[in-house]
């Protein structure tokens, strides 16, 4: 039987569509193999640009109300404290600065592999307020996904960068381990998160130079310690690392590790006493009006560990982190 040539023009149209489609979006469709000779990269500088531009013009109309927005544009630690910061904001009325993400970027670090799942990693440019440089980290889970913001770490005021980080570089993510390092990422992070924890007492703390976020830690638990004391009550806060999330960078000099570190920080203000939250966050989060003598409240902490290699360090450094409750409850 011949074929009716309606059928025929309409089959031949969609072959010459098909590829148009196919490259719609912030990320190209492309398979899993490496380019031959002479082609583009994999992951390209103008990607990376188109798929920032959709992120930042995207939170900027979620402004402190459009959480519908978010899936779209946010995956991993950095949802979970978008969130928590659009909450807080409409309960104070106190934007936080560190909602306001840098565009600028001097320096950016795309994947040499083809394979999927990508990241790109972004140092922003520093502003008039060095609390405002950024490492950025964007995911790309599938070749048919766009690329979302999986953590937006904040640097430490004054830290000094012990890699080379300007212009664009093509570098391997992963865990692969590498011979040399002081400590494999793993045992970094769970070493951290032990610091963390358990503050002078950690056997790891010698290993690190420890950063803002630990004196940050160590002085609201004295505080609290000091005010627990008179009613004989207690407290606790318990580190665990989402170590299988973590995105691993392999720098010349070592390894930088953007890791997620949840917690849960419980408090008893002892017989009689009344649990109070511990920061202006988390009063806008607790949504509780009858006094109890317990507090639980669920923190979401994202941190930059540098691992150098035994031979350009004696530490791992903690070079910026995230910190955001992500809920807060009588219990």
């Amino acid at each position: 039987m011949k074929r009716k040539p309606k059928a025929f023009f309409a089959f031949l149209l969609s072959l010459l569509l098909f590829p148009l489609l196919a490259g719609c979006g912030d990320s190209m469709v492309e398979e899993p193999v490496p380019p031959k000779g002479g082609q583009e990269a994999c992951v390209t500088e103008s990607t990376r640009k188109n798929a920032e531009e959709r992120i930042i013009s995207g939170l900027q109309a979620a402004g402190n109300s459009g959480f519908s927005l978010l899936p779209s544009l946010l995956a991993g630690p950095e949802l979970s404290i978008r969130e928590s910061q659009m909450k807080v904001a409409n309960a104070t009325g106190q934007p936080n600065e560190d909602m306001v993400i840098p565009y600028a970027a001097s320096a950016v670090f795309l994947p040499s592999s083809c394979l999927w799942p990508r990241s790109i990693t972004v140092l922003s440019e520093p502003t008039g307020n060095q609390y405002s440089q950024r490492v950025l980290t964007f995911t790309q889970p599938s070749p048919r996904s766009n690329y979302k913001l999986w953590s937006e770490v904040v640097l430490f005021p004054g830290a000094q960068l012990p890699f080379k980080a300007s212009g664009e570089k093509r570098i391997k993510f992963g865990d692969q381990l590498d011979a040399g390092l002081i400590a494999t990422p793993q045992e970094a992070v769970s070493w951290y998160a032990n610091v963390l924890e358990e503050g002078e007492k950690s056997p790891h703390l010698h290993s690190f130079e420890t950063g803002d976020l630990y004196l940050e830690v160590q002085e609201l638990r004295s505080e609290f310690s000091s005010a627990l004391s008179a009613s004989k009550g207690s407290q606790k806060e318990a580190f665990s690392p989402q170590y299988s999330s973590a995105k691993i960078l392999k720098l010349e000099s070592g390894d930088l590790v953007i890791v997620q570190i949840n917690s849960v920080w419980t408090r008893n203000a002892g017989k009689g006493g009344t649990a109070k939250p511990a920061t202006s966050a988390e009063k806008a989060l607790f949504s509780s009006s009858k006094p109890s003598q317990f507090l639980t409240a669920k923190y979401v902490n994202v941190v930059a560990l540098f691992i150098p290699s035994s031979s350009k360090g004696t530490k791992i450094e903690v070079l910026g982190a995230e910190r955001e409750p992500v809920s807060v409850k009588a219990s």
